[in-house]
């Protein structure tokens, strides 16, 4: 998605190919994601404390949107 422009973009990210992750890692050796008992999920924006790349500035991420769909 092209960062220089304020026009908003529709992205797909199939639950099926989401894994398990705890406070920002992995959770190893944990099976498929069981995708029937999703209640919430959250974001987490990538280079934070866990990465070795280390960011400084203003940063913004727009929803409009989002929609789970089967």
């Amino acid at each position: 998605v092209p960062l220089d422009t304020e026009e908003m973009s529709t992205i797909v990210l199939p639950i099926s190919e989401f894994k398990p992750y705890f406070r920002g890692k992995p959770v190893p050796d944990n099976g498929p994601l069981d995708t029937t008992n999703i209640t919430s999920f959250g974001l987490q924006i990538y280079g934070g404390v866990y990465s070795p790349l280390k960011q400084k500035g203003v940063s913004a991420l727009e929803l409009e949107t989002i929609t789970a769909t089967k």
